[in-house]
């Protein structure tokens, strides 16, 4: 079988703001909705999937200052069509429409739902996501029968722990470690019978990237949840660590999205200097040792960026301020990501698009990552 290697060029395809629409979003963005919708405000932090065809999409969307999952599908990729952006009832089981609403009170996710991460196994799709509430933020997990109907396991908080974490949950580690404070931000996959996570620990001061493993996607172990020295080469035991002083990571490391190319795991992540986020790229045979491929800050441009880099846009469009949490897929001999733009006053979601390069094999053997 071919191997659609990386090249860590991306080309933006558009980066102006888009209107605000509660139905189309062109260009492969989704504008903000309109005055009273669930994503009136910011829309962001997209998951995606191609699945028979389609091209199924959860993202966050911000209404009435409050963040929460919503859905749109498309048949390129480009035009995108949102299913129901009105704000959901609040619900501790049931979330319809794609969508997922806030749990009542105590819960974990009574403040916001948001940063899905969402795979297909089987028939079942499967859905990590962060909450928040008034004491905390964890991962907690909800399964679909058609990506429409959800039904969170459980979105109780769960106890600290460094080791295990139950019903899909990543609870907090004790103190001390790195993700004592918040574990958000998951990205999962499954491979070879083990699903896979990544996820953003924050310590409270500072995130970092951890991983841990499931054999069902119910019962999670971490792997290490210490905080792993600065480096601008390596992370260890799944970890991207921080880069040292005057790197565009040296502040913080979030928001990673992981895929499997048949070769090499291949990881998107935020990278904060203390001021911007922007967008970094590692690599891994295995999804435990990582190889930053460069945390320079990149330098801003409308079009293109190189290895595996998204830099902010020019003054005035739609990413100049910074850009994060993005999604990506290989599709056919094609990387395409969905990442986060922010202008300085909303929030939305933009597209961009890799060529990746063909080793080995030949043409018919093509295939799709998701």
């Amino acid at each position: 079988m071919a191997t659609i290697t990386f090249d860590g060029i991306w080309t933006k395809y558009n980066n102006v703001a888009e209107s605000a629409s509660d139905t189309t979003g062109t260009d492969g963005r989704i504008p903000l909705g309109t005055a009273g919708k669930g994503d009136e405000s910011h829309t962001l932090s997209a998951t995606v999937i191609r699945d028979g065809g389609i091209y199924k999409m959860w993202y966050v969307g911000n209404g009435g200052g409050k963040y929460r999952i919503y859905y749109a599908t498309s048949l390129n990729g480009l035009t995108w069509t949102k299913y129901n952006n009105a704000i959901p009832s609040n619900s501790d089981t049931t979330g319809t429409d794609g969508r997922i609403p806030l749990g009542t009170s105590g819960k974990a996710d009574e403040l916001s739902a948001d940063e899905p991460c969402v795979i297909k196994d089987g028939s079942t799709y499967k859905m990590w996501y962060n909450c928040s509430s008034t004491s905390h933020q964890q991962i907690s997990y909800a399964t679909s029968p058609d990506g429409l109907t959800w039904t969170k396991v459980n979105n109780a908080i769960e106890s600290a722990s460094n080791t295990t974490g139950t019903d899909g949950r990543i609870p907090l580690g004790t103190a001390g470690k790195g993700d004592d404070n918040r574990t958000v931000s998951p990205t999962v996959i499954l491979k070879d019978g083990t699903y896979h996570m990544w996820y953003s620990g924050n310590d409270g001061s500072e995130y970092r990237i951890y991983y841990a493993s499931s054999s069902d996607g119910l019962t999670w172990t971490k792997k290490n949840n210490v905080a792993e020295a600065d480096s601008d080469t390596t992370g260890t035991d799944g970890r991207i660590p921080q880069g040292t002083g005057g790197k565009g990571d040296d502040k913080h490391v979030f928001s990673p999205t992981v895929i499997h190319n048949g070769t090499e795991f291949i990881m998107l992540y935020s990278g904060s200097d203390g001021s911007k986020f922007r967008i970094y790229s590692a690599t891994s045979p295995d999804g435990l040792t990582w190889t930053k491929t460069n945390n320079v800050t990149p330098t801003t441009s409308d079009t293109t960026s190189s290895d595996g880099r998204i830099p902010m846009g020019t003054s005035g469009k739609g990413d100049d301020n910074y850009v994060f949490r993005p999604a990506v897929l290989l599709d056919g001999t094609t990387y395409k990501v969905w990442y986060s733009g922010n202008d300085g006053a909303a929030i939305n979601v933009y597209y961009a698009t890799s060529k990746g390069v063909v080793a080995g094999g030949s043409s018919s053997d093509m295939f799709l990552l998701i």
